[in-house]
């Protein structure tokens, strides 16, 4: 029973009584179990709370994630923001944002769930390139899928210019022997 609340507390439903009844068939030998589930209504959001070195402020973060208040709660709805919320720090040069939820804070009287969020955007990385390569690359960059594409691509650039691994692919955590 107490996985099942868990459960349900993702998908916004709190505070659930959940009973039970297990009917035994003798002549199969087997047991079913039947689950009789009572919940409020799904919870609404209240506010969520940003905690760490965030670089935007709160109502872009909050935009961003496609989160308003009184919004029903779920973890597809959280998970989708959190993705969001990553991209943008992604987009702006911060390739190792981290973003996570760290509290959920559960209000009976309201049927409101606050979230507190932790933010840790890392080092920026800055790219300029110029001339007919410079261009090919950076295009090949912006439609990197995700950090390790990118991670690899700004290495391959680093051994295309000649250069040893240096200050720029630390703080992106690749080296020269790592990249693709």
């Amino acid at each position: 029973a107490e996985s099942l609340k868990g459960l349900l507390s993702e998908q916004g439903y709190f505070e659930p009584t959940i009973t039970w009844e297990e009917r035994r068939h003798p002549d199969t030998q087997q047991s079913s179990i039947e689950f009789q589930i009572k919940a409020k209504p799904r919870a609404r959001l209240g506010k969520v709370v940003f905690e760490g070195d965030d670089q935007f402020p709160a109502a872009r973060l909050l935009d961003e994630a496609d989160w308003k208040a009184g919004d029903h709660v779920d973890s597809d709805r959280l998970q989708k923001g959190l993705g969001r919320l990553r991209d943008l720090y992604r987009d702006e040069g911060f390739l190792r944002a981290e973003v996570e939820l760290v509290k959920r804070e559960y209000h009976p009287e309201s049927n409101l769930v606050d979230w507190w969020l932790k933010l840790q955007p890392g080092v920026r990385v800055e790219i300029e390139l110029s001339g007919a390569i410079g261009v090919s690359i950076m295009h090949a960059l912006a439609h990197a899928e995700y950090l390790g594409a990118k991670s690899c691509w700004i290495a391959f650039l680093l051994q295309q210019i000649g250069s040893q691994c240096f200050k720029t692919t630390a703080d992106v955590g690749v080296s020269c022997a790592e990249a693709c």
